[in-house]
């Protein structure tokens, strides 16, 4: 039991990082406004501004690993799942 506690605490940690990396941590910080406690750690090879939004989240499934980058392939294909502005971003990705 231990064992998966320690398991998804590592993922949702690598999670965390990955986003905060390029630039997601307001978006963390909204979902844990409930829980004043934690903070979200101040990086300094935070990668902001570096493209859209849109190629960042491309950027982010890809580092997060195939079944990421899957599900992104997944998501670009749906044109009423998401605006068409995500084409510049997630054209990389539907390889």
């Amino acid at each position: 039991m231990f064992d998966k506690q320690h398991r998804k605490l590592k993922r949702s940690a690598r999670l965390i990082s990955v986003l905060s990396k390029y630039g997601f941590k307001d978006m963390l910080a909204r979902m844990n406004s409930g829980n004043k406690q934690v903070e979200i750690p101040n990086n300094s090879d935070e990668i902001v501004s570096k493209g859209t939004v849109y190629e960042r989240i491309r950027l982010v499934l890809e580092e997060l690993g195939p079944t990421f980058v899957k599900l992104g392939q997944t998501f670009s294909n749906r044109e009423d799942l998401l605006p068409p502005e995500t084409d510049s971003g997630t054209a990389e990705i539907t390889g």
